[in-house]
């Protein structure tokens, strides 16, 4: 499955959870749920969270 042009990958493990993963650039993000759904909604989030723009905080003078 592809989500805004990154490969996620779900599979069902033999306990019966479903593993997801992620290739973000260098890094790899992985986790798993106990529902294929919620593991996908996961892996779209750290998705999402690695594209989203870094929140610059201003130093105070």
């Amino acid at each position: 499955m592809e989500y805004r042009g990154f490969e996620i990958k779900v599979v069902q493990g033999i306990d019966r959870k479903w593993k997801w993963s992620v290739r973000l650039q260098e890094r790899r993000r992985q986790g798993e749920a106990r529902v294929r759904d919620h593991a996908i909604t996961a892996a779209k989030t750290a998705i999402d969270r690695a594209l989203e723009p870094k929140k610059v905080r201003l130093q105070p003078r």
